[in-house]
């Protein structure tokens, strides 16, 4: 029996109730994707960076028309108490997450075994891409079913759990469901969650942040067979479909688009150069820059202006683990408003500064706004490094931050 693994990349906290029903899109039709920040309508996809030359290319779901309408059933059904409408035709308004279905974990990059992979901000994301690669499992719609159900958990803001029955646990032992149970999170030992909390309860965190669906469903009751729909009229399910229970792992931030519409996918790569990562073979375990060293400071830019902008800088710790994805964290206030927030990172290849508004498409590096929150994601390698905020504030103004030292250490 083949252990399957699903990722989740980035983790932030907690946010209130979706408004209205989350859109999940079950891309079934295949699509290359280009790096870049998630964006199912345009073709683009963190996660797609992992592939050849910073973009993928996923095949149509292999399975044929019978299992896919099983894939599809299935999906539905372990989300139908919650307020998430999952279609299999692509939204032409409004915003949707995009699950890709089919091809395998080559594409991205990653080993035998892997079956999913997803971004997760422990938070409800509504333009997510997240991937499902049926091949992995043969095109069994009982596994695919749970994987695509794994890697949208995730999107949802959902960590994986250590209750063998929940989907969003690693562990194999039959069918699973989101349970009304409270559980630790991790993957094979005990951890905190995501979200921050000692535990997680699957059923009830999505109840209270995308909402139910009319009356209460109470999990006891969804039908054991959730993951046991049509195949059974499909002549060939395969009989591995019970290591699905592990093809909802995680990768774990935001969404992927399928170029099969090539009216989005032609402005996708003329796009792609402001989020591009440049080197594909890194993976998606959070962004950065380059190895050893001691770094000097970076420049320092003064206030032209008597009323400074307030910086906060995070880096998470004056020692953080290397050789991958990390982030930091920036949140700035200036009295005229910001108009950029600017990452200052002195490295023994020289100092750098990476705007959030602009990303370079020569470096690993990218960045998220939210509100007076700038998230920046950077691959590092290891060693001193030494790193400001720099923000310009809407008189074109530029403040920076005291540098701070960073040590990034083998893990």
């Amino acid at each position: 029996m083949r252990t399957l693994v699903v990722f989740a990349l980035l983790s932030c906290p907690l946010v209130a109730q979706a408004a209205s029903p989350v859109r999940v899109y079950l891309n079934r039709d295949g699509a290359t994707l280009v790096a870049g920040r998630d964006d199912p309508a345009r073709g683009r996809s963190l996660i797609a960076g992992n592939g050849d030359g910073g973009q993928v290319t996923i095949p149509p779901f292999a399975g044929g028309d019978r299992r896919w309408r099983s894939v599809v059933a299935c999906v539905r059904r372990q989300f139908a108490p919650f307020a998430v409408d999952i279609v299999d035709a692509r939204p032409t308004t409004g915003d949707y997450t995009m699950i890709m279905v089919g091809g395998g974990p080559a594409l991205l990059g990653m080993g035998d075994g892997i079956s999913g992979i997803a971004p997760a901000d422990a938070e409800v994301l509504r333009n997510a891409v997240g991937f499902a690669l049926s091949d992995a499992v043969d095109s069994d719609p009982d596994a695919t079913c749970a994987t695509i159900a794994h890697e949208t958990g995730h999107t949802l803001g959902l960590d994986h759990a250590r209750a063998c029955g929940d989907l969003m646990s690693y562990e194999d032992c039959g069918p699973k469901r989101f349970l009304d149970e409270s559980a630790a999170c991790g993957e094979y030992e005990d951890r905190a969650c995501d979200s921050g909390q000692a535990t997680q309860n699957s059923y009830q965190y999505l109840a209270r942040a995308v909402g139910l669906r009319g009356a209460p469903t109470d999990p006891a009751t969804n039908d054991d067979d959730a993951i046991d729909d049509d195949a059974s009229d499909d002549g060939d399910a395969i009989d591995d479909a019970s290591d699905d229970g592990d093809s909802d792992d995680d990768a774990s931030d935001d969404d992927a688009s399928d170029a099969s519409d090539d009216s989005d996918v032609d402005d996708a790569s003329d796009d792609a150069s402001d989020d591009a990562i440049d080197d594909a073979s890194d993976r998606p375990t959070y962004p950065g820059c380059t190895h050893g060293g001691h770094a000097s400071a970076p420049p320092v830019v003064a206030p032209a202006a008597p009323a400074a902008p307030q910086i906060e800088l995070d880096t998470h710790g004056d020692q953080v683990a290397g050789d991958r994805w990390i982030e930091i964290d920036v949140r700035a206030s200036a009295p005229d408003g910001v108009a950029d927030v600017a990452l200052a990172w002195a490295s023994p290849d020289g100092t750098f500064l990476w705007s959030c508004a602009a990303p370079p498409d020569d470096a690993p590096v990218l960045c998220r706004q939210r509100g007076d929150r700038f998230h920046f994601f950077l691959r590092v390698g290891l060693g001193e490094r030494a790193v400001a905020a720099v923000v310009t504030d809407g008189g074109g103004r530029q403040t920076a931050s005291e540098p701070r030292s960073l040590v990034l250490a083998a893990r």
